[in-house]
């Protein structure tokens, strides 16, 4: 059930107060995990923003159009366009003609982009969250990981929460 069709009814000032305490610690992760990002696509020398190394993280397999891109990225097409056209100018991907589908523009990794995408994982050995996951321990990330799904799927139900999973994966 999509959010705008849950019914609302008003929460206790104890949940209100926990729910923005909630989107503040999501908010100061998410900030922290961007900038662990940042620092490693700086160190590794690559000019990269985080969504373009996004973009050439998913194109780490088959050949995928924009829309198969901002579905995975849960962005407009139309926020990718100038990204995929950057990276097509540096020569980090290429477009060609679907085969099977000749209106539609498939986007693959080119031997450099492959090259970056090497790059950068390898320095995913630092990787912040999986060092922090690890320090916590098996049992407790697990069950961190099961209660945010849990949270995904009271917000937004469970088909939709599962196939946003399933894409974002």
């Amino acid at each position: 059930m999509a959010v705008s069709k849950m019914k609302r009814t008003r929460p206790s000032a104890e949940y209100t107060a926990l729910a923005k305490e909630v989107r503040s610690v999501f908010m100061i992760l998410m900030k922290h995990l961007r900038r662990d990002l940042e620092a490693k696509l700086t160190e590794s020398g690559l000019e990269l923003s985080p969504l373009a190394f996004g973009v050439i993280r998913l194109l780490d397999g088959p050949a995928r159009t924009i829309k198969d891109l901002s579905d995975k990225m849960m962005l407009r097409p139309a926020t990718l366009v100038p990204v995929v056209d950057a990276l097509a100018k540096r020569h980090l991907i290429k477009r060609h003609q679907d085969e099977q589908d000749r209106r539609c523009h498939l986007l693959a990794l080119t031997p450099a982009g492959q090259k970056i995408l090497r790059l950068v994982s390898e320095s995913a050995v630092n990787d912040l969250l999986a060092i922090q996951l690890e320090k916590i321990g098996g049992v407790s990330s697990r069950q961190l990981c099961a209660r945010l799904k849990e949270l995904g799927v009271a917000m937004i139900g469970a088909p939709e929460f599962k196939k946003l999973l399933i894409k974002s994966l």
